[in-house]
Formats: structure tokens, sequence, C-alpha cells
């Protein structure tokens, strides 16, 4: 998969990423989720977009789950709103 650098940081990411916004906001679609991320980590995908915001901090929690035991290949950028 094609990557480029991910602003200034030094580390390069895969052109196709995962945004979290819609993850965590149910109980019964956690598992859809977690596979659906994983999937795309396994397909070559190395960042997901998520925030605390999202679901209430689910999405974070969904991402935390999905990326477990394969967080070395994975960037995530995410934004604390309580500063």
């Amino acid at each position: 998969m094609l990557v480029r650098p991910f602003g200034g940081t030094g580390v390069k990411v895969a052109v196709i990423g995962q945004g979290a916004w819609g993850m965590g906001e149910s109980r019964r679609t956690e598992k859809d989720e977690i596979a659906a991320l994983r999937l795309g980590v396994e397909l070559g995908m190395t960042h997901i977009d998520t925030a605390e915001m999202y679901a209430d901090g689910g999405s974070e929690r969904v991402v935390g789950r999905a990326v477990e035991g394969r967080r070395a290949g994975v960037s995530l950028a995410t934004m604390d709103t309580a500063h």
C-alpha cells in the first residue's frame, strides 16, 4: 500500500486509514467494528483517527480493543477535549 509522511512526525502511514467517529456507540455493533478495524490493519492500513468525544469515549475503547496485540504497526490520531 502506498505510504506518505504523517505531517512532520517522521512517521509514514498508509494513504488509506480509518475514521472511527461512528464507532463505540452501541455494544451490539462493537464486535463488527473491531473486526472491521482489524481487517483494515491486516490489509495494510496503518492509521486510525479517533477522539475522546466520539461516542463519549466509546470510539477510543473500540479502537484500543481492535489494535490490542497489533499496536506496533498502527498510528493513532486522537484528540483530548478535556484541555
